[in-house]
């Protein structure tokens, strides 16, 4: 839902992205945004862009004012095994600027892109499960994620039950290190 509840952008299973007008009760617009089922869709900082995550283990940034038009994409497949799960549910989460996006991952690491940035993204510090939900701080440069580990011993006998857990963790300065150099 857009910052004032007037408009709703909704994700399908059948890789479309429908946008609805809440005040009149109907979709004012639709496109055709993955491959395979929609993931996850949140509206970009100035709304003027709407990202989705798909089962295809693609990222889309599209374009509201150019409809279909993409602004920026990337892979995150490598973290996202839709068949390991059996489920089509993966998250994600811009910071306040819209500069970085955090995505829910299987692996112990969850990636961090930067959006229409030059660097292709970073990962978060490994943890021990994986990582189930994400989201940013309002205002500080620190996001929040969690996890979902098992607990085996429960009540003196070996049980699968679920137990989350959730981490902030701050967003510390970057160096990158290429052949060796410092940039």
């Amino acid at each position: 839902m857009n910052h004032n509840g007037k408009i709703l952008a909704a994700s399908a299973i059948d890789g479309m992205i429908h946008m609805f007008d809440m005040s009149a009760s109907l979709q004012i617009t639709g496109w055709p945004a993955h491959d395979s089922a929609v993931s996850s869709v949140l509206f970009g900082p100035d709304e003027t862009s709407i990202f989705s995550l798909g089962t295809d283990g693609k990222i889309f940034e599209w374009s509201l004012q150019n409809q279909g038009q993409v602004l920026w994409s990337r892979d995150c497949s490598r973290f996202c095994r839709w068949e390991s799960i059996g489920t089509s549910r993966y998250e994600m989460a811009l910071d306040s600027n819209g500069r970085r996006l955090l995505v829910t991952s299987d692996s112990v690491r969850s990636p961090i892109y930067q959006v229409q940035g030059h660097m292709t993204g970073f990962k978060t510090i490994p943890h021990s499960a994986a990582i189930t939900t994400v989201d940013w701080h309002r205002t500080l440069p620190i996001f929040l994620i969690g996890l979902t580990r098992f607990n085996k011993q429960v009540n003196g006998s070996l049980q699968d039950h679920p137990r989350e857990q959730l981490i902030w963790v701050p967003l510390m300065p970057i160096v990158l290190v290429m052949d060796n150099k410092i940039e």
